[in-house]
């Protein structure tokens, strides 16, 4: 995977500068049992507040996952995909961006900043988007007017 920075760059060079989002990938460091872990956090913000935070607003399924080794080997994978999904909706043509989804709605949070997509195609990422997007949405038409 790219380095963090690149594909925030390349996510900055799309979104609407009218609104205040921001967009970020941090890594947290602890001392396990027996080894360093690095544990990943995604967070959006909009006009200062935390619209998308994950993994805290996506917590682990899985109970069999006790030990935090296990724990951090998922969350670092999930990571993962969060940059591909977002990295995905950037290399894809603007018709297939218009129906992307993933698991976490990040790319529906991503396309609902995208200056790309005008006022005119709101209506329909209002239909589907998340509750996260929808305020994006929102900031937008503020904004605007």
């Amino acid at each position: 995977m790219k380095r963090w920075s690149k594909l925030q760059k390349r996510i900055y060079a799309i979104v609407d500068p009218t609104i205040d989002w921001q967009i970020h990938c941090v890594v947290y460091r602890y001392n396990g049992w027996n080894c360093e872990h690095s544990v990943p956090r995604y967070f959006i913000t909009l006009n200062g507040q935390i619209i998308f935070d994950w993994p805290k607003d996506f917590p682990i399924i899985n109970d069999r996952e006790q030990y935090w080794e296990s724990i951090s080997l998922h969350v670092q994978t999930a990571a993962s995909r969060i940059s591909k999904a977002i990295e995905d909706y950037l290399n894809a043509p603007i018709e297939k961006q218009l129906i992307m989804t993933d698991p976490w709605g990040v790319t529906d949070i991503v396309r609902a900043a995208d200056r790309r997509i005008g006022k005119r195609r709101w209506h329909e990422l209002f239909a589907v988007s998340n509750e996260a997007a929808r305020q994006v949405l929102i900031s937008r038409e503020i904004a605007r007017n």
